[in-house]
């Protein structure tokens, strides 16, 4: 997944990482996920796996956003924390340190999906 990020040192051993994908990648990530689960779900009056797209996003479509936002961000930190590892970055984050985020962002289709995170790395000496 194609992602845009800035990293800026923030305290002693914490790192601020802002990241933004683009509205299309967004986008195909929530059809992903409206696709795997319209294959299992059961809706009053259709077959299962049968229901039309647009009863399941009127039904379930703030959960499966939620859903497709957490894929989201697992898929870009995986990215880009390889990355860092992999170029022995300063901004490498602890293996034992749990990112944090302020506030869950919401995924709204058309839109570019923007989340930023704290998270810590080694202090520097």
């Amino acid at each position: 997944m194609k992602s845009s990020h800035t990293v800026s040192k923030k305290e002693a051993s914490q790192a601020s990482l802002a990241v933004t994908v683009k509205a299309a990648d967004a986008e195909g990530k929530y059809t992903e996920t409206l696709q795997k689960y319209a294959k299992s779900i059961q809706i009053p009056g259709f077959r299962k796996g049968k229901a039309p797209l647009s009863v399941l996003e009127n039904k379930y479509g703030e959960s499966l956003k939620a859903e497709a936002a957490a894929e989201i961000i697992d898929a870009c930190l995986e990215d880009i924390f390889t990355k860092f590892d992999e170029e022995k970055s300063e901004y490498r984050p602890l293996a034992y340190a749990q990112p944090q985020m302020d506030s869950v962002p919401e995924l709204k289709i058309g839109e570019d999906f923007s989340f930023e995170i704290r998270y810590d790395i080694m202090p520097s000496v």
